[in-house]
């Protein structure tokens, strides 16, 4: 049996299994001890050993610990020394911690020094998956032991490994090498984490040893991970990042008094005494690289060596400093020099270090924490940013520094006694003596009162619930209706010091708001006070205090009383009343009330009222709010954006004073309130709110001149204007409904949308969730059932307008819902770009290369009829126009001149724009059109095999016109009929008179002997009924249909090419016969798109022109061609992607759509990778941006 059988048997039997029988145990012991003799018999097939090997050791970095385990179980037996007989005892294997059987019997193994590389490159692997602390520590002793002395690059490699076990696998490292964190991982002994540690230390030691060289120069490498590190002592070393990295991480798990050589010897080299740190470079620029960062500074003060936490405190920034001691677990030491350092830098700069910290209360406490711990230092710090040290608890320890105490200030004392509302009647009875004998002294009853006073206080600052100001005057109003009224009064007026004050914050406080139920009741208590002064003909300084504070209160009585009064338009001093209104909410500080009334005056629109009267309200109304009533939206609405009112005549008044109102709001308004009401005005769709009035002001928004102060005037060529408004896609929605009742009830019908157009692009141009949301809404309107004949109709051009000025959003929607009556109206984007590519096919010059240019036209220009063909067939009569007049050229002129060409590719655009090309709307131009074609066929029929291609295909657009049906059959059959005598010459002359297409178009039955006299007549529908032929139909499909014999056996052949010669002969061959016949590509796609990642050059090349023609006969199929693309342009293999590179212009204009996504990975192929892109990339921009007329 082969030997991976074999040991998959010993590796199933090393398994515990209680059912197993003695034949079946005696059995593995025999295969034990086969496979055991194989290894250790020095005359065994090495390949054979390594086999054996191999199959075990690659498990032992499987993902399934299961697969691991059985694989180490097997490695025991299988290099354990031999048993002397069979029997159970010699399969048990001690599945201890023994490490012998990988540092002892492995090397001992004769094949051991040939299958070295491969046993160290699995143990390697291993340790990067395995979990378990101790067999990843064996696998690290076996590697530190057995490493190669002088080899370069195997210490690199293993050096590399080793590095990221320790960088990445942070939390299996604890475990394995001793320090302080041993005590909580006691997964294995002191001794073997000490052993673990020197191997690492042994590895690192013996690789810096060969690779730091004196005087060396500096290499460089496109690598990025790769350092140049160069010593004060001019010893320089090309290192990865994460070696360094991990042999500093190796030193923190070190001991400050540490008696290994290996671990002196790294730390003095890292760490120099009193020398500069060594310095990194970037290999791939020479620039100066960050050798330590934050988290390895980190590690470096967490550490117990000194020399560590000395080199990281070194050069930290403030704010490093502040989010250090912010850390867990730093030693004390470690945090008293962090302290002390901080306390230097408080003195380097100040600023900077109160800058970085956030929180004082939480920063002093955390140095009061680390000072109970037993830090020492920041004492500078805390002083200098007034830190509190006080953490509240416990008297400090012995170990905790003590602070200098500061001498005590002399400050007056102050109450602190806390008064809550239910005690606030009780402590003013204890105040003024009332009731009870009161138990405080004067000095007691001075800081209760300040208390009371000072809660007063606060609560009329800070506008907060008053409920210290209820309970007072509640507390009052309760001691005047009880027993205690005289008494309380009498002491209100003994102690005048304590009662004006009270009453004077008291009245402060609800003067502020005369309306509430405090100030009715202190309005009560105030009265009623008064009336006991006067009976009991009491004289103090409150009552004065209570007429002024009575007074107040009933002038803002007569105030509000007279504010309410009603304007009304047929007063006399109309201007005058508003005036005084006016002048008293100035006063009050509340103008609401005023403005509310002139909206409402405004609002009413009565009949008769003077200009004047208007203007008066109009003018207050801006002075009292120039922002138009922003702040009330409802009200808002009504005067600024609400419809007329209905006339007896059932039409809507206009509001006279809205583009006043509007120009207001747009210009005083702040940009807030502008969005605000923005936001409001496009909620919802409203009915009641006037579409015009919404529009404008959206308008307005977009073109106020304060958005465009300091803007450039003149902008750039390809600028795009922001979107100021920024709607959302449902505020999109609501703006499209405006339009369209706009356009329904406005009366501008088709021109209303038409300038509503730019506020729509503005809004939704470069946005997919917009004009998405915008296309749903009109779509939606369009088909909707409820919606009447008018709002169909509209919407419709709406969608029209739209898809004229950005195409792409109505891709694939146009032929549901418009027809090509109003396509022909308006400007579009689109028209740019089709009269650009025109014009510049129509521009024939002579020459090979011209020739070549306008295949790049022509490309671009069926591209664009195969996204928006009733966009391009705007531009019919420019395509007619370019073909009169070139057959009055004699033939030889007429070719090499390349206008036989231009014929042939506007013959294309035709077909290729069918059925829309044959809409009644676009009639009359195509028959100019194809009148140049029956002129060419007229001027040069002697020379009809020169073109006989092109009279096919002109014969096969003719007869799919005849039988379009419907008004374009009956011009088909009179255009036709008109010129049937050429057609009937082709026909019958030699050469032409067999081709299928001609012959087929003959089978019609039109009137070839129709005089021009009688066309009038046959201006009308009929149908014309083709003979009974099996070609017309082959010839009106446009996809590829069923495979003929021929198509079938080239099909066959690129099936069952075996080998690159014949598939490369067998696609050439299919090259060649799409000449005339480009749609038998269409069979043959998925196998040109799988030959184009093909490891031969040939293959590659025809496949990819095969693609290009058949891209170029129909570009509608360019998602079918786009992703395999992109995966050539990706592939690995630098040939494919060479070779996909070449025809970047091709098909970055078929996949227009897509061609950011194209462009984007070529320039990350020049970035990344070493081919050189430039020429293709200038190429494919300069191609795309010649259909602009750049």
């Amino acid at each position: 049996l082969p030997v991976q059988c074999l040991c998959e048997f010993l590796l199933n039997d090393s398994v515990p299994d209680l059912e197993s029988g003695q034949t079946k145990k005696r059995k593995a012991w025999e295969l034990l001890n086969h496979l055991q003799t194989l290894l250790q018999n020095p005359e065994t097939d090495f390949a054979s050993c390594q086999e054996t090997l191999d199959y075990f050791l690659r498990r032992l970095s499987s993902l399934q610990s299961q697969s691991r385990l059985q694989a180490l179980s097997g490695l025991r037996m299988l290099v354990s020394p031999q048993a002397g007989s069979g029997g159970e005892e010699e399969m048990e294997v001690d599945n201890s911690d023994d490490s012998s059987w990988l540092l002892k019997h492995i090397p001992a193994l004769p094949c051991f020094s040939r299958t070295y590389s491969s046993i160290a490159a699995a143990l390697r692997q291993a340790c990067e998956v395995e979990s378990d602390p101790a067999t990843v520590s064996l696998y690290i002793r076996f590697l530190s032991q057995t490493c190669p002395a002088a080899s370069l690059p195997d210490l690199a490699d293993l050096a590399l490994d080793m590095a990221g076990v320790i960088v990445e696998r942070s939390s299996l490292l604890p475990a394995l090498l001793p320090g302080g964190s041993q005590m909580q991982m006691p997964f294995i002994d002191k001794e073997i984490q000490q052993e673990t540690f020197q191997a690492l230390l042994h590895v690192f030691n013996r690789y810096m040893l060969l690779v730091r060289q004196q005087d060396s120069e500096l290499g460089w490498s496109a690598n990025q991970d790769l350092i140049n590190v160069l010593w004060s002592t001019r010893e320089s070393a090309t290192l990865h990042i994460l070696v360094v990295h991990a042999q500093i991480i190796l030193l923190t798990y070190g001991s400050a008094h540490s008696n290994s050589d290996l671990f002196n010897t790294l730390l003095l080299m890292w760490f120099p005494p009193g020398q500069e740190l060594p310095r990194a470079f970037l290999v791939d620029t020479s620039e100066e690289a960050l050798l330590i960062p934050d988290w390895l500074k980190l590690k470096m003060i967490r550490s117990s060596v000194s020399v560590l936490v000395d080199s990281a405190l070194r050069d930290l920034e403030p704010h490093q400093l502040v989010l250090f001691i912010q850390s867990f677990g730093i030693p004390v030491d470690s945090m008293s020099k962090l302290l002390q350092t901080l306390d230097q830098a408080v003195k380097a700069d100040l600023e900077s270090v109160a800058e970085s910290v956030l929180d004082k209360t939480y920063m002093g406490q955390l140095v009061a924490v680390q000072h109970r711990r037993g830090a020492c230092g920041g004492l500078t710090f805390a002083k200098a940013l007034g830190l509190s040290l006080d953490l509240g608890g416990p008297g400090r320890t012995g170990s905790q520094p003590v602070q200098k105490q500061l001498p005590s200030l002399s400050i007056p004392p102050r109450s602190t006694a806390m008064i809550p509302p239910s005690q606030v009647q009780t402590t003013i009875l204890q105040l003024w003596d009332v009731g009870s004998p009161s138990r405080m002294n004067t000095k007691e009853k001075h800081d209760t009162f300040r208390t009371l006073q000072k809660y007063l206080t606060q609560e009329l600052s800070s506008g907060v619930s008053p409920k210290m100001l209820e309970a007072t005057v509640s507390a009052i109003q309760s001691i005047l209706n009880s027993d205690l009224e005289s008494p309380f009064v009498l002491a209100l007026s003994q102690r005048s010091s304590f009662s004006c004050a009270l009453f004077r914050i008291l009245s402060q406080a609800v003067c502020r708001n005369p309306d509430t139920s405090l100030a009715h009741s202190l309005r009560t208590s105030a009265n009623r006070l008064l009336d006991k002064f006067k009976q009991m003909k009491l004289e103090t300084p409150l009552l004065n205090l209570l007429k002024q504070f009575l007074d107040r209160v009933n002038q803002s009585e007569r105030t509000k009383k007279k504010s309410s009064k009603e304007l009304s338009l047929d007063s006399t001093s109309l201007e005058q009343e508003v005036k005084q209104l006016a002048l008293e909410s100035l006063r009050k500080e509340n103008t609401g009330d005023l403005v509310k009334n002139l909206s409402g005056l405004l609002l009413q629109e009565q009949e008769g009222v003077q200009m004047i009267e208007r203007g008066v309200l109009l003018d207050w109304l801006d002075l009292l709010d120039p922002t138009v009533l922003s702040t009330l939206p409802d009200l808002q609405a009504q005067l600024v954006f609400a419809k007329g009112k209905w006339s007896k005549e059932r039409e809507r008044s206009k509001r006279n004073n809205r583009p006043y109102l509007l120009s207001l709001l747009t210009h005083q308004a702040s940009w807030s309130v502008l969005r605000k009401t923005v936001g409001t005005v496009l909620s919802t769709y409203r009915e009641e709110m006037d579409p015009c009035a919404v529009l404008d002001f959206l308008t307005a928004c977009i073109h106020i001149p304060r958005l465009w102060q300091g803007r450039d005037q003149n902008p750039a060529k390809h600028f795009q204007p922001e979107d100021v408004l920024d709607l959302s896609p449902h505020s999109v929605q609501v703006m499209g409904e405006y339009i369209l009742k706009e356009s329904v009830e406005s009366g501008g019908g088709k021109e209303s949308i038409r300038a509503r157009i730019p506020l729509v692009l503005r809004c939704i141009d470069r946005q997919p969730r917009k004009s998405s949301a915008l296309v749903e809404q009109l779509v939606s309107a369009v088909n909707l059932d409820r919606s009447d004949n008018l709002t169909r109709e509209r919407g419709k051009y709406f969608l029209l307008q739209v898809y004229m000025k950005a195409p792409y959003l109505l891709e694939g929607r146009l032929h549901t819902t418009i027809g090509s009556e109003d396509m022909m109206e308006g400007e579009s984007v689109v028209d740019l770009v089709s009269h650009t590519l025109l014009t510049a096919l129509s521009s024939t010059q002579p020459g090979r290369d011209w020739g070549i240019k306008m295949q790049e036209f022509e490309l671009c220009a069926r591209k664009l009829v195969a996204s928006h063909t009733q966009l391009f067939l705007r531009n019919l009569p420019l395509l007619s126009s370019s073909l009169q007049g070139r057959t009055q050229l004699e033939f030889p002129i007429f070719r090499s001149r390349n206008h036989l060409p231009l014929f042939t590719i506007f013959l294309g655009l035709l077909e290729l724009a069918r059925p829309l090309v044959f809409d009644p709307v676009h009639g009359e131009r195509l028959e100019v059109a194809l009148l140049s074609y029956i002129d060419m066929c007229t001027a040069y029929f002697p020379r009809r095999d020169s073109f006989y291609g092109l009279i096919d295909r002109f014969a096969s657009f003719l007869i799919s016109w005849i039988s379009h049906g419907g008004k374009a059959t009956s011009q088909a059959s009179v255009f036709l009929s008109k010129h049937a005598g050429v057609l009937v010459q082709l026909s019958s002359a030699s050469g032409t008179d067999k081709m299928m297409s001609l012959r087929a178009l003959m089978s019609f039955s039109f009137n070839t002997r129709l005089e021009a006299k009688d066309l009038s007549v046959e201006q009308k529908e009929f149908p014309i009924k083709p003979a009974v032929d099996p070609l017309c139909t082959q010839l009106m499909t446009s996809s590829a249909g069923a495979m003929d014999k021929d198509t079938e056996h080239l099909y066959s052949s690129v099936i069952y090419a075996d080998s690159i010669e014949k598939l490369a002969n067998s696609l050439q061959d299919v090259l060649s016969a799409s000449m005339p016949r480009p749609d038998i590509l269409l069979h043959f796609q998925e196998e040109l798109l799988y030959n184009i990642t093909h490891s031969s050059a040939t293959v590659r090349n025809v496949a990819y022109l095969c693609l290009v023609r058949l891209l170029r006969h129909v570009p509608s199929n360019w998602q079918a061609v786009l992703p395999t693309y992109l995966m050539a342009l990706e592939s690995g293999d630098e040939c494919v992607a060479e070779s996909a590179l070449q025809k970047l212009p091709e098909f970055t204009v078929v996949c227009q759509e897509r061609s950011d996504e194209i462009l984007i990975t070529v320039f990350r192929m020049g970035l990344y990778g070493r081919l050189n892109v430039n020429s293709q990339l200038t190429k494919t921009i300069s191609l795309l941006n010649m259909q602009i007329g750049n």
